[in-house]
């Protein structure tokens, strides 16, 4: 069961989205549960994005709390990981990915994966995403692209870089 503000903040996400806003982030103090936050994204959202969700971190710890909590709250649907000796199914609903396994350059392992049925990107620690690990990430996925209709979610408590970069 959510939480009230987890709910709100769901609710925002979906309406900042219908009204236009595809860039947003999710700002929510350490042990909150933005974990919990995304891992109900695809039930939120999926009459208006039913497709596939990539969720992107740095740490095998954070894609595997995420695996945890996405499987938790969506008993139904496929979850997959794509890390280091693990190739997530192409077809699955969620793919959750370490960063250093598909943003670098070059990497074939993008390859796999169908980019036109991937509608929700999120980015956990989204914080760290001005790296160029990231920048080859949102590039791949589109979810830059003028006119393009994908969701990208970033996640973080701390959402104010101390180099002064934008997020």
């Amino acid at each position: 069961m959510l939480r009230d503000y987890q709910n709100d903040a769901l609710d925002a996400v979906r309406r900042s989205y219908l009204a236009g806003i595809k860039q947003q982030v999710l700002v929510m103090s350490t042990g909150l549960g933005k974990t919990v936050c995304f891992a109900n994204l695809p039930d939120r959202v999926k009459d208006i994005l039913p497709n596939q969700m990539l969720v992107v971190a740095h740490r095998t710890e954070l894609l595997d709390q995420a695996i945890d909590k996405i499987r938790h709250y969506n008993p139904s649907l496929r979850v997959d990981k794509e890390m280091a000796e693990h190739k997530a199914d192409p077809n699955a609903d969620v793919i959750v990915a370490s960063v250093a396994s598909i943003g670098r350059k070059g990497t074939k392992r993008v390859d796999r994966f169908n980019w036109d049925t991937i509608d929700k990107v999120v980015i956990d620690e989204v914080h760290h995403s001005t790296a160029n690990s990231y920048l080859n990430v949102l590039d791949t996925s589109g979810v830059l692209k003028e006119g393009q209709n994908k969701l990208l979610l970033g996640c973080t408590a701390t959402p104010q870089r101390s180099d002064g970069k934008a997020l």
